[in-house]
């Protein structure tokens, strides 16, 4: 899918975040690590979790993520490609 990276959790949950290319790493001195980029994210704590758009901090990403290709995130977590295929 042109325009977005993914990311599975690497602690083993079905949960993927889409980060969106388009739009580079912005500054945001509330986040951790103080960069954050643009993408859809989990809303809840819970696999295959309905996604918003949101920012998401690039040090969050780097800890806590790892990327994978499209075809295995969507076979982690549909519900992201639900709203992106829409």
């Amino acid at each position: 899918m042109k325009g977005f990276r993914f990311y599975a959790a690497r602690d083993g949950r079905q949960e993927c975040i889409a980060v969106y290319t388009e739009v580079g790493p912005q500054i945001n001195r509330n986040a951790a690590g103080g960069v954050v980029v643009e993408g859809l994210a989990s809303v809840f704590a819970r696999e295959n979790s309905p996604v918003c758009w949101t920012g998401i901090s690039t040090e969050y990403l780097r800890e806590r993520y790892r990327r994978v290709s499209e075809r295995k995130a969507r076979e982690i977590h549909p519900a992201l490609f639900r709203y992106l295929d829409a």
